[in-house]
């Protein structure tokens, strides 16, 4: 491996080094301090609309102590090669394949989001060729409401419905009910929008394809064995705070971070936080929990609270779901609703596809809809997923549920579920 011995943020706006794989194109570039080309590279995988730059902190940071190697298997960050047919654990054998060209026996490997199934999948198959493994943002399995919600982002972008697929993009990766923990308000979310809807086609398509393999990913069978950190966002919506714990616990050698004030964007929004926490795991430091992050427990981590919003119970609880193309409208009562989604009780027999689309919630007290997906349906009782599309509902729909004059006091009702709990316990 050649490394380039100077570095500046300005650097990662450079052509990358090209080499092929057979017919494979990977791309990458490569830091190094002399003093520390004996030590074990670390190599970032990125995530979704992440590209080299996305990185131009922690490249400073690592350097101190690393060589640091930046790499876009083909469809990734900037990559242009298509490669609809290739599979996560094929893209994990791609990853061994550039480690073998360059010659490097061993690495240190961090995946964000995407790139941490990525990771983790590489790190199970070629355990000897990895020293530390670093994730943020993962899961062992996706739960039904994520992967509605990337079945979702591909019919959107597939029919060219180009807004609504960047604005279900932005309260995908950025949790917009607690914005104001997480500090990425209106500003970070119109960039992001931006950059999402201003997608050239062959960008688009290679979403579609990263995404198409998180859909077909059918989970793991094994889990990594060497020393890992899992860490995320306490607000991390997309790949929920207990999913994250619930694959460290998998893992025998694992360490678990709660980044404070975070959400899936931590290593964004809480930079110097998730920076430091995985330096400090890189170069063999004692983690202990401080203003930044929380270090977990197993013991926290198996009794971890499973929703990171509360659920609301509204006083003026009438709805409907509204059929969008027929225009048919199916009276309902909102048994508990937030931000993410809703308990509804039908108030008719109706029995509606778990598969349908196009579906609104129209909430009466306040006059908005928003989209719908029904995950499960038990006689007339269902429970629905929201996929938010459009900024200003998804804002004004936030600030209803911050108003407590909508909605009934919680403390009564979580006292009632205490009570509850004792005496089927007793």
């Amino acid at each position: 491996m050649e490394y380039t011995r100077s570095f500046s943020p300005r650097m990662l706006d450079a052509e990358p080094v090209s080499i092929e794989f057979g017919q494979w194109l990977l791309q990458y570039q490569a830091f190094s301090n002399p003093v520390n080309d004996h030590r074990t590279p670390v190599v970032f995988l990125s995530g979704a609309f992440q590209n080299f730059r996305s990185f131009r902190h922690e490249v400073e940071v690592f350097l101190q102590d690393f060589p640091v190697i930046l790499l876009d298997l083909p469809s990734q960050g900037s990559n242009p090669q298509l490669v609809p047919d290739l599979s996560l654990e094929d893209m994990a054998c791609l990853l061994k394949g550039f480690l073998d060209v360059c010659g490097i026996e061993r690495i240190n490997l961090i995946g964000i989001s995407y790139g941490s199934l990525l990771a983790s999948l590489f790190a199970t198959e070629f355990p000897e060729r990895i020293e530390k493994l670093l994730l943020s943002g993962t899961t062992p399995m996706g739960r039904p409401a994520l992967m509605r919600t990337l079945e979702e982002s591909l019919h959107l972008c597939r029919e060219g419905r180009i807004k609504e697929f960047a604005a279900g993009c932005v309260t995908t990766m950025i949790n917009h009910y607690h914005v104001e923990q997480t500090g990425l308000g209106r500003t970070h979310q119109k960039l992001l929008f931006r950059q999402v809807s201003r997608l050239d086609e062959a960008e688009r398509e290679r979403f579609l394809q990263n995404t198409q393999r998180l859909i077909d990913f059918k989970g793991f069978d094994k889990y990594p064995q060497c020393p890992t950190l899992v860490a995320t966002g306490e607000y991390d919506h997309f790949t929920l705070p207990c999913e994250n714990a619930a694959f460290a616990l998998r893992c025998p050698r694992s360490t678990f971070a709660l980044i404070h004030n975070a959400d899936h964007m931590s290593i964004f929004s809480r930079r110097e936080g998730t920076c430091r926490l995985f330096y400090h795991f890189l170069t063999g430091r004692p983690l202990s929990s401080c203003k930044d992050f929380q270090v977990m427990n197993r013991v926290a981590m198996v009794t971890m609270e499973r929703r990171i919003s509360p659920r609301l119970v509204p006083i003026r609880n009438g709805a409907c779901i509204l059929k969008t193309e027929s225009g048919e409208k199916i009276a309902a009562r909102i048994d508990d609703i937030n931000f993410f989604g809703t308990r509804l009780s039908l108030k008719e027999n109706r029995t509606l596809d778990l598969d349908e689309r196009n579906l609104e919630l129209q909430i009466d007290s306040i006059g908005v809809s928003l989209s719908v997906h029904v995950l499960e349906q038990d006689d007339d009782q269902l429970r629905g997923h929201f996929i938010h599309i459009d900024l200003q509902t998804a804002e004004h729909f936030r600030q209803y549920l911050n108003d407590d004059s909508y909605f009934m006091d919680q403390q009564p009702l979580a006292l009632f579920e205490e009570e509850l709990v004792a005496d089927i316990a007793g």
